[in-house]
């Protein structure tokens, strides 16, 4: 029977439900009639009461509707007001309970009683009125996890599902990569009502973190953040020295780099031969015995790939301490052509000279034949000398010779009389100096009208008279290069001197 009485739902006293769901409302009859949840949150399990505002005037009873379709199937439960008689339904769980104000408590609830829910009101009149309400229930979302179908796959050979758990009614789910949304590719697919996300070929790209959310009208929550454990070795697998040549004495140390997860087994093989296993190889002190093919072997248990890495290491003899020699070292300015040569001579090196420790600017005086191994000075200038220094180059380092000057005689040049003055009155100190750049130091002689005076840069006669009016010459001579310049000053010395004060009256 579907129309029957409930035990204890007879609205004979008042103080059977709490005081709360008894609210009548006197509106105007034409507000609309509207339901409101409370609370507007619930959670599985909890109650909630669907109450009615905004009722009419003249009402002779209710009816509950699951859905917004109005018949026998849906019908939930109903309130006639003058027998205070509540009738049940189809719909009807045994949870759901009205009240005389039209209002409906659902006790426990479950995802099953989220959707729509209709109420028909009922009112007295001339002819029967019905007025109708809706109301979409929603439940507070719980929080989601995201379960994977596997959680450690191969990069890029293998798919993974994950899903948004757990499945639930009315609400929307969203899905998040390194906390932004998905971007569009080939490679993520989601499924109709977007629970499911699909990873086809999962990258470092595409393994996460991931999130995934869950929406309603009412809430949302997200889950926690989960990354896959990817498992990977790359190919472009490098030995972290770059350096082929090492000289007796070093200490090289050669390690294996290689991006796996989880990290990849090392092994170590000179020329064939097992060495060690490990990611570093160290060499406390090398030889000529380490020299041969290094090769690395890599291999990942978690992914099953390998790789190979070759490197040939060539330990050469010992470096030279370079020297410099040449045909001349006291080479004559403008005179003679200088040799430098950077010995010993040696196979497999570079040669590099520098002057004034500068690298040699390009000059058609300079020449350097054999490879830069010999320096040609095709015409010495006094700006030659130097120092020179020349250095020795292979594939790992390089060493320096001593520096080496150059001893360039030259001059003298055309001499200078100082200081500039000409003339002089007698009583007067005649001191004059005499200077020409040469190398080495030029020797000097003094003359007047061709007459030798003295030797030395320097001439002092003391209280000069007319006589001394002449032609004065110094002669600069060098005996290094024996070549010797000259060069003259006219001094003229008029009567004596007397000064302006002692001068008035003459």
């Amino acid at each position: 029977q579907l129309n029957r009485h409930l035990p204890g739902q007879r609205w004979c006293t008042p103080c059977h439900t709490a005081p709360s769901l008894l609210i009548f409302w006197n509106l105007p009859t034409t507000a609309q009639v509207t339901i409101e949840a409370q609370p507007t949150k619930v959670s599985e399990g909890k109650d909630v009461l669907l109450l009615v505002h905004n009722l009419p005037q003249n009402v002779a009873g209710y009816s509950w509707y699951k859905g917004q379709i109005m018949d026998l199937h849906h019908y939930i439960t109903a309130y006639t007001i003058d027998t205070e008689m509540i009738i049940v339904g189809p719909a009807y769980s045994g949870r759901e309970t009205v009240y005389s104000n039209a209002s409906l408590l659902i006790q426990n609830v479950t995802q099953k009683d989220t959707g729509s829910y209709t109420i028909q009101i009922i009112k007295r009149g001339d002819g029967t009125k019905r007025v109708t309400g809706h109301f979409t229930l929603y439940l507070e979302t719980p929080k989601p996890s995201i379960n994977s179908s596997n959680l450690n796959p191969r990069e890029g050979t293998e798919t993974v599902i994950l899903s948004c758990d757990p499945d639930t009614q009315n609400v929307s789910y969203l899905w998040w990569i390194n906390g932004q949304s998905l971007p569009i590719s080939r490679k993520l697919q989601l499924s109709e009502n977007n629970r499911t996300l699909v990873l086809s070929g999962v990258t470092k790209d595409t393994a996460g973190p991931y999130e995934c959310e869950m929406k309603n009208p009412v809430s949302g929550s997200r889950s926690d953040p989960v990354t896959l454990n990817l498992l990977y070795i790359l190919d472009a697998s490098t030995i972290s020295s770059s350096y082929a040549y090492y000289h007796p004495g070093e200490v090289p140390k050669l390690s294996c780099l290689t991006d796996s997860h989880p990290l990849a087994e090392h092994s170590w093989l000179i020329d064939g031969k097992f060495q060690k296993s490990a990611q570093v190889f160290f060499i406390p002190q090398i030889t000529k015995t380490y020299r041969g093919v290094y090769i690395c072997f890599i291999h990942s248990s978690a992914s099953g790939g390998t790789n190979l890495i070759i490197k040939r290491v060539i330990v050469p003899a010992e470096m030279p301490k370079p020297y410099i020699t040449s045909n001349n070292f006291n080479p004559m300015e403008n005179k003679n052509v200088v040799a430098l040569t950077c010995e010993p001579k040696t196979q497999g090196y570079t040669y590099v000279w520098r002057v004034n420790g500068q690298s040699l600017l390009v000059s058609p005086r300079l020449k350097q034949p054999g490879k830069n191994r010999i320096l040609i000075l095709t015409s010495v200038t006094r700006n030659d000398t130097g120092p020179y220094e020349c250095e020795i180059r292979d594939r790992v380092g390089s060493i320096c010779s001593d520096p080496v000057t150059l001893h360039v005689p030259y001059g003298p040049d055309v001499p200078s009389i100082f200081p500039s003055r000409t003339d002089y009155h007698s009583g007067e100190n005649l001191y004059l100096s005499c200077f020409a750049d040469s190398n080495p130091s030029a020797e000097y002689t003094w003359s007047m009208h061709g007459k030798f005076l003295q030797s030395g840069k320097e001439l002092s006669i003391p209280k000069i008279t007319t006589k001394h009016t002449g032609i004065y010459g110094c002669s600069a001579r060098n005996s290094a290069t024996g070549s010797e310049r000259s060069t003259f000053k006219m001094i003229v010395v008029s009567g004596k001197w007397i000064p302006a004060s002692l001068a008035i009256g003459f």
